[in-house]
């Protein structure tokens, strides 16, 4: 049974969520999730929220180490 305190760690409207590239093209997220997109990056694809966690989507920069 869900209880108040499960829905409020599920979702925390202040928080984002940061999504980071990795040397393959997969976003990591910061709630523990992995996303491809075919074409582009979550801003290219319109999407402002994340997915899994319902948090607000923020990317990081991907540094190439080349």
């Amino acid at each position: 049974m869900s209880t108040d305190t499960d829905a409020r760690l599920a979702f925390e409207p202040h928080a984002a969520c940061l999504w980071g590239q990795d040397d393959d093209g997969t976003w990591e997220t910061s709630c523990g999730h992995a996303f491809e997109f075919s074409d582009g990056d979550p801003a290219d694809n319109a999407f402002l929220f994340c997915p899994f966690c319902g948090n607000q989507l923020k990317t990081l920069v991907y540094l190439d180490d080349d």
